[in-house]
């Protein structure tokens, strides 16, 4: 785990939802109010310093007009690229000190390049063969800043001394 780049699902479902919010062009004041928190608040919970209620969720994906199962299927799907990307995704906050995925989102988002369209991309799911099954898609919408993300944080190459 050490060398390789870390997050929890925690921080996967705030830069997700974060993604969502920018989207959909919901000002962060507005979000803040229907949470019935201050602004201030609402900074600390999508960068992590303040832990997401699962009611602070629903009402966040409700508020984006989000249906709760699709947005935690989008959760799932983007923590799982990132493992398939050689990421450690810990099931909870407080394992590591180190978070290279709110320290990449953060990154980006005061970087020009969050600024430019499109906010997501189409991309094939790590290591996974294309499927046979015209119903069974290996590719999904990915948040951009999950990309800057994986490439900001290259995973490092086992010598095997041969």
């Amino acid at each position: 785990m050490d060398n390789h780049p870390v997050t929890t699902l925690n921080t996967v479902t705030l830069v997700v939802l974060h993604e969502l919010r920018l989207e959909k062009k919901i000002h962060p004041a507005l979000l803040a109010k229907e949470l019935g928190v201050t602004c201030s608040e609402l900074e600390k919970i999508e960068s992590g310093k303040t832990q997401l209620s699962f009611v602070d969720f629903v009402s966040t994906v409700q508020l984006l007009k989000i249906n709760w199962a699709d947005a935690i299927q989008t959760v799932f799907n983007h923590a799982n690229f990132l493992v398939n990307s050689g990421w450690t995704v810990l099931p909870r906050d407080g394992v590591s000190e180190r978070d290279d995925l709110m320290r990449s989102a953060l990154e980006f988002w005061a970087s020009k390049e969050s600024a430019n369209d499109p906010r997501v991309i189409s991309v094939q799911m790590g290591a996974l063969p294309p499927s046979p099954d015209p119903f069974e898609s290996t590719q999904i919408i990915l948040a951009r800043v999950f990309r800057h993300a994986i490439d900001s944080n290259p995973i490092p190459q086992i010598d095997y001394g041969f």
